[in-house]
């Protein structure tokens, strides 16, 4: 598990494993969506739905597995208050 100071989470683990397998996720991948977990990739599938419905059907962690749509950066929300 990745330890950052206080912050600590396996989430971050699956996201670093993602990074590094972006460019092979992005050459057989691409606009698919993947779970990772556990430092593995578990699949891929059309939509996100697929890909959450499977991982929880395999009895994983809902907060410890990543569901990623592959070569799309997530959004990056900025609040400017109220």
């Amino acid at each position: 598990m990745v330890h950052l100071g206080k912050l600590e989470h396996p989430l971050i683990d699956q996201m670093r494993v993602y990074e590094e397998m972006r460019e092979e996720l992005e050459s057989n991948c691409f606009g698919r969506w993947v779970v990772i977990d556990d430092g593995r990739l578990v699949g891929n599938y059309e939509t996100f739905h697929e890909a959450d419905a499977d991982a929880q059907a395999c009895g994983l962690n809902p907060f410890h597995y990543l569901v990623q749509q592959v070569g799309v950066e997530p959004a990056i929300i900025i609040s400017y208050g109220e």
